[in-house]
């Protein structure tokens, strides 16, 4: 039995975090991106003669990175920073720079960095923003070192901290535009034709692998056996380095895949090249993915970084579509959102349960534009989320089987780490999750290859921002429902420009003229002796909006409302349903409900001239707003009726001593 203290444990030791190493005057600085891909950082100090202050920049840095573990290329971007403001010491500080440092008063190291944060707008083109982010990123080293409580910091440099910077962020007045519409089919068509063809490659792929054999055994030159060991984790692309002849003693079937994988043969790197397109075969790169992208963005219309970094999770198809759990980072927001296939008339769900009909959207704009064109590729196909997802998944499947990343990413590549590598994963297959931007798979290299011609910067925020202006044209310009995925305050700050806020101008000018027009043609319907005794008649009851009863009771005189007559007095567009009008007869003259008949010209002659007695004692300004409208229709309806039933209709208040029949209280405000 082990004694105390000699018992072994049965699980292993957490790994030490790599810490920065310093090598002579070289910084070796660690970390790594999102999804876990490491990346080294060296900052060189050796050559400065200012050497005191590059190193303590150099230390703040190391720690900074350690504690805060950034991305790579902010990295970067600090190393060059520190590494512009060590040169221009150096040029600048003479025989002083030696001796310059952070914690010595003497010399003043503040006066050369106001003196380089002063030059440094002159480096750059103009509208750079690169001159305020290296300021910026030296002083927060500067400002990391001051909260150190064992580093000295002089009070000339913690002065330099508080002053404002003269390199500033320049702002212009340049927004940007949203792809037209031929633009964004030209994309649309782009990307689908890439994916065919994609798929063909990895269909060419799943043939070679059904034909090969182990290659340790079968042979190296056959590529089918290569792609067999590739697939099936035999061998690994060093392998295949080490064990292929020279270029010059390859089969045409080994030369021949270049031009099916789509990867340009260099004699001096061809055994790596190859391995590469060996890869390609068997599972996407990254550039491949971004047509998955530039679609998923032109059907959703949300966001590039919502759509990238959609796991498996995320996505469920249901009867008819696809529903998404979109995670927006910067906001800190998740959203569900429900597409239904493009054929149905179906809606876009929002949580509120109000939708958007992607139909209705092409419609819409096809009505507004003038164009009879849809937004389709060329093999028929539309801009179904749920289609392009099932694509998706289809061709990474396999690269997602063999990914160990930490999340199950849809947007997983596969490729081969490069033969310059000085890891100990040089020429081993790599399962990452899919980079947006990056040397040799980025937008630009996919429009270059896809040959796609657009005005202007090839920006993928550009995508959605077309999808915002299409929004914007089938919500008619409504701001509250063109914004349902971000606030309305953002929508103002980056949408509400160009075409979108001419369309926005264009609903709201015809939104106003026509509330004013139904305001000036709101009023009653007037029926002379023919059409009232044809109040019976089954199509007239059909075009007046009449039943057999409330016809009845008009001819009756049971809906008698002193100036006119009233379909319903309960269902009155001022007062909630079920009650009774509480403002007839005084607005009856601005009521669709009203009615009048010749029986109701006595009353109307009465009202005609109190409102003009009114007109006469009130302010003109006030009257125009409380009676304008009634005055305007009634005499549209006096003009209308013929002198002599006018005359007719005095004889008769004459003869019979008529007034006009109003509400008690209505009298106060006449009399006031």
């Amino acid at each position: 039995m082990p004694r105390r203290g000699e018992r072994t444990r049965d699980f292993t030791e957490p790994a030490e975090e790599e810490r920065p190493q310093r090598l002579g005057g070289i910084w070796e600085l660690k970390t790594s991106t999102a999804h876990g891909r490491r990346a080294r950082v060296k900052v060189d100090t050796t050559g400065f003669v200012c050497r005191r202050l590059a190193d303590e920049l150099a230390a703040e840095l190391a720690d900074y990175v350690e504690l805060k573990r950034p991305h790579p290329t902010g990295v970067f971007t600090y190393r060059q920073g520190l590494l512009d403001l060590c040169s221009f010491v150096d040029r600048t500080a003479g025989t002083e720079a030696a001796a310059c440092s952070l914690a010595r008063p003497e010399p003043d190291v503040s006066h050369y960095i106001r003196e380089w944060i002063r030059a440094l707008p002159g480096q750059f083109e103009e509208g750079s923003t690169r001159p305020y982010f290296l300021a910026a990123d030296v002083l927060s080293l500067i400002r990391f070192r001051g909260q150190h409580p064992e580093r000295v910091l002089t009070p000339a440099v913690q002065r330099v901290l508080t002053t404002a910077m003269p390199a500033s962020i320049p702002r212009t007045n340049r927004q940007m535009e949203e792809f037209t519409r031929a633009e964004k089919r030209e994309l649309v068509r782009a990307a689908w034709a890439d994916i065919r063809w994609l798929k063909q490659r990895l269909a060419r792929g799943r043939e070679l692998v059904a034909q090969g054999a182990d290659p340790r055994i079968a042979g190296w030159t056959n590529l089918a056996n290569l792609a067999f060991g590739l697939a099936n984790d035999l061998v690994s692309p060093l392998e295949i380095w080490r064990a292929l002849p020279s270029h010059h003693a390859w089969p045409p079937e080994l030369k021949e895949v270049f031009d099916i994988a789509g990867v340009r043969f260099n004699p001096n790197t061809g055994r790596y090249l190859l391995t590469i397109a060996l890869a390609s075969l068997l599972y996407p790169r990254n550039i491949d993915l971004q047509s998955f992208r530039v679609l998923l963005i032109a059907a959703t219309g949300h966001a590039p970084e919502e759509v990238a970094y959609l796991t498996e999770d995320d996505v469920e198809f249901v009867p008819g579509g696809v529903r998404l759990r979109l995670v927006k980072r910067r906001a800190h927001k998740i959203r569900y959102r429900e597409f239904k296939e493009m054929g149905e008339e179906s809606q876009v769900m929002h949580p509120d349960g109000a939708g958007l009909s992607t139909a209705e959207i092409l419609r819409t704009l096809i009505k507004e534009m003038g164009e009879e064109s849809q937004v389709m590729h060329p093999d028929g196909a539309g801009l179904s989320t749920a289609e392009i997802l099932r694509t998706l998944i289809e061709v990474t499947a396999a690269a997602r089987r063999r990914s160990t990343a930490k999340k199950p990413y849809l947007f997983v590549r596969g490729s081969v780490i490069p033969h310059t590598d000085n890891s100990h994963q040089r020429g081993e297959l790599s399962f990452r999750p899919f980079e947006p931007v990056g040397r040799g798979g980025g937008l630009d290299e996919w429009v270059e290859r896809t040959g796609v011609t657009v005005a202007g910067k090839m920006d993928i925020r550009r995508l959605r921002k077309s999808a915002k202006v299409e929004k914007t044209i089938a919500f008619r310009g409504l701001v509250s429902d063109a914004a349902d995925d971000h606030t309305e305050q953002v929508f103002w700050g980056h949408y509400a420009h160009g075409t979108t806020l001419r369309t926005m101008a264009g609903h709201t000018i015809t939104r106003a003229q026509n509330d004013w027009l139904q305001r000036a043609l709101a009023g009653p319907v007037v029926l002379d002796e023919e059409a009232a005794g044809q109040l019976r008649d089954p199509e007239a009851l059909d075009t007046l909006g009449l039943d057999a009863k409330q016809a009845e009771d008009i001819v009756q005189g049971e809906l008698d409302m002193g100036v006119s007559s009233c379909r319903n007095p309960y269902q009155s567009p001022y007062s909630p349903p079920g009650e009774f009008c509480a403002v007839a007869p005084l607005r009856c003259l601005e009521c669709t409900n009203a009615f009048i008949l010749p029986s109701n010209l006595p009353q109307l002659l009465l009202f005609a001239e109190h409102v003009e007695s009114l007109a006469a004692r009130l302010d003109p300004r006030v009257f125009h707003q409380a009676w304008g409208q009634s005055r305007t229709n009634l005499k549209a309806v006096l003009a209308d009726v013929l002198p002599a039933d006018l005359e007719r209709a005095r004889q008769q208040i004459t003869d019979q001593g008529l007034r006009l029949q109003l509400p008690l209280s209505s009298f106060v405000e006449f009399d006031s």
